[in-house]
């Protein structure tokens, strides 16, 4: 006694679809995004369009609004995936980034793409072998030794993958550990791969006092006298109409009866026949995260620092920040917060190795870097110069260090930043007169005078021998007189003996970058600074910067040295 008009129930299409009656049956008009016979299927799940993308509904159908750089029918390919093989050297991991990349660089690597090395003694940081590698240390480098299965500069790449077979039964998930896999069993599942059934007559599925069996990963009704159907729930002298009993779905499950038979429309989370078992049981989500009841399904929300189908896996356990690093939890993520002098990703990088600083410098840590107080008399980054170099004072002078300076105590006579000028040089121009030759003496002078003449300054001539040969000067001629001569001067020199040019060699100073002019008889010869050879001084030894790879440059009189950085050498 059946009545086909009851078939248009008012929730028998949901999700808003309109009930159209049928002759013996019935059709749904779903709305925008739901299909199903009853408009229970809702295309738009949360995790339907991917990399953040929005779902929008269609009728029978959806489409994906993606974001910039992702296409596809579910937003799951990157368009600008720069993330190319190898492009993260030394083992470092590429992260994709919206039109660009990052690369999170092994210990004791840095740079953009993980291609220079630091610190080459400091290589074999913790860690830096994965999966049970052993790192052995080479001159400014290392090697893994890795365990069989897994080859890869840092051992990184496994030989064979034991979840590849996909060994978890009945959906359970499958973690990959270290020459070995465990499996995370779906709910009323347990056993090395999940191969157990556990606890399945729990919600008491045979109904009509039927008595419940479990076999393996099955349950069995055994009916009562007058029922039958796999769940007990078929009476033999009953009318259909009273299939959809008011305990017939459980779990807010609704009743859609059908000819001779019924169905049910479970709530979100809920799955069975009769709706009868719960997917988010209180224990399914684990740390604290939240069960979210889907159709037939469920996923977990975690707590920040907590990631896996169930929350399983803590992102922050103890050992993941090191050298005294706190972990911050983040969505599906963590981040390091390092004390200073620390870096990383997982703060294994130490900036301050015991020899960072040279010649007595102490190394002092700050956020993310580091710097050096240098003894006095020693500067530079990592304190690699020494600002008293054996000739940096001049004339005999002793060099003294003073914080990231020097100062030089000069020999009497003597002056200057480097001792380089002489105070008492008392033989001024002409002081000895008629062609005399002036020597300095320790604050004095003495004066070798040509034949014919005497005095402290030559000054005094003698009659007979007043025209000595070379009495003129610069090629001049001697023309003698009573008790007196005079010369005859070639053009271009004056004086009385001809020992005056009319023009002199040393001005302007031919000498450059501080060199000292002094007469002699090739015209003129040039005194340098230190770091500078050549018959002007106009060539500079550390002006083609001949030290590599960050050395310092060194002046040392007519050559150089090089103070080299930590690791090279030459």
């Amino acid at each position: 006694h059946f009545n086909f008009a009851d078939l248009c129930q008012p929730t028998t299409c949901q999700n808003g679809g309109t009930c159209n009656r049928l002759p013996l049956n019935y059709s749904c008009s779903c709305l925008p995004g739901y299909s199903g016979r009853n408009c229970e299927t809702d295309l738009c799940q949360p995790t339907t369009c991917q990399n953040g993308g929005t779902c929008n509904r269609l009728p029978m159908n959806y489409n994906c609004s993606c974001l910039p750089g992702y296409s596809g029918r579910n937003c799951e390919t990157g368009v600008y995936n720069l993330c190319q093989p190898a492009i993260c050297q030394n083992g470092g991991t590429c992260n994709r980034l919206p039109l660009n990349y990052s690369c999170s660089c092994l210990p004791g690597y840095s740079g953009r793409n993980c291609e220079t090395g630091v610190y080459g003694c400091y290589l074999c940081q913790p860690l830096v072998c994965q999966n049970g590698g052993t790192c052995n240390k080479l001159p400014l480098n290392y090697n893994c030794s890795c365990l069989p299965g897994y080859s890869g500069r840092n051992c990184e790449t496994g030989m064979y993958d034991l979840c590849g077979s996909f060994p978890c039964q009945n959906n359970g998930t499958c973690n990959k550990l270290p020459q070995n896999y465990s499996c995370s069993c779906s709910p009323s599942f347990t056993g090395a791969n999940c191969e157990s059934g556990e606890f399945l007559c729990t919600s008491s599925p045979c109904a009509n006092g039927g008595v419940c069996t479990e076999s393996g990963c099955h349950f069995h009704c055994t009916c009562q006298p007058n029922f039958s159907g796999s769940n007990c729930e078929i009476s033999r002298h009953f009318n259909f109409a009273d299939l959809c009993q008011p305990t017939t779905c459980l779990n807010g499950g609704t009743c859609n009866r059908l000819p001779l038979n019924y169905s049910c429309s479970c709530l979100p989370g809920y799955s069975g026949r009769n709706c009868e078992t719960d997917l988010c049981l209180p224990t399914i989500c684990q740390n604290g995260g939240t069960c979210n009841r889907l159709p037939l399904n469920y996923n977990c929300f975690c707590l920040p620092g907590y990631s896996g189908r169930n929350c399983e896996t803590d992102l922050c356990l103890p050992s993941t920040c090191q050298n005294g690093g706190t972990c911050n939890r983040l969505p599906l993520n963590y981040k390091c917060s390092c004390l200073p002098g620390f870096s990383g990703r997982n703060c294994e990088t130490d900036l301050c190795p015991p020899t960072i600083c040279q010649n007595g410098g102490t190394c002092n840590r700050l956020p993310l870097n580091f710097n050096c107080s240098c003894l006095p008399g020693f500067s530079g980054r990592n304190c690699e110069t020494d600002l008293c170099l054996s000739t940096i004072c001049q004339n005999g002078g002793t060099c003294n260090r003073l914080p990231l300076d020097y100062s030089c105590s000069c020999l009497p006579g003597y002056s200057g930043r480097n001792c380089e000028t002489d105070v008492y040089n008392l033989c001024q121009p002409a002081i000895c007169q008629n062609g005399g030759t002036c020597y300095r003496l320790p604050l004095d002078y003495s004066c070798s005078c040509l034949p014919g003449y005497s005095g402290r300054n030559c000054e005094t001539g003698g009659s007979i021998y007043l025209c000595q040969p070379l009495v003129c000067q610069n090629g001049g001629t001697c023309n003698k007189l009573p008790l007196n001569y005079n010369c005859s001067c070639l053009p271009g020199y004056s004086g009385r003996n001809c020992e005056t040019g009319m023009y002199d060699v040393c001005y302007p100073n031919p000498c450059v970058n501080g060199g000292n002019c002094s007469r002699n008889v090739d015209g003129y010869r040039c005194q340098c600074q230190l770091g500078y050879i050549g018959r002007n001084c106009d060539q500079d030894l550390c002006g083609s910067f001949p030290c590599q790879n960050n050395g310092t440059c060194n002046k040392l009189p007519q050559n150089y040295s090089c103070s080299c950085s930590p690791s090279f050498t030459g």
